[in-house]
């Protein structure tokens, strides 16, 4: 299987952005560009050699590229994130971050409230980012 030539992928790619924003246009929807960004996946690290003057644009605004080897590597979808290589790194040390925050919280009023009181709080702040993404 041959690989295709990234300059090709890039100009199908823009000019497909190019319908994208006519769509969006006549169906009077906007899309904030300053806040949009694009990967390319790869299960492995080896990312294509892109060539230097190749660029994702869109109303003449160069999108930025997430990546191991750009300065953001992330990106967050519907409260999802997720990077290049498909892997939940990031995203599992952001859930650990928002779910030791609630348990602590939860352990200094657990003398103080009712046991049904804390089941409520509890669904409300950890259990709710345990299962938001599960299909993921």
């Amino acid at each position: 299987m041959s690989q295709a030539d990234p300059a090709v992928l890039y100009n199908t790619i823009n000019n497909e952005l190019v319908k994208l924003n006519d769509w969006f246009c006549v169906n009077r929807f906007s899309l904030n560009v300053t806040k949009t960004k694009y990967a390319i996946f790869s299960p492995s690290i080896k990312i294509l050699n892109l060539p230097q003057n190749t660029a994702i644009t869109l109303n003449g605004i160069i999108l930025i590229r997430i990546g191991d080897d750009q300065p953001e590597n992330t990106i967050q979808f519907l409260g999802i994130y997720m990077d290049q290589n498909l892997t939940w790194k990031y995203h599992i040390n952001t859930l650990k971050s928002k779910i030791s925050r609630s348990l602590f919280e939860l352990n200094k009023v657990k003398y103080i409230l009712h046991p049904d009181i804390l089941k409520l709080v509890h669904f409300s702040l950890v259990q709710i980012h345990l299962m938001y993404g599960i299909e993921a």
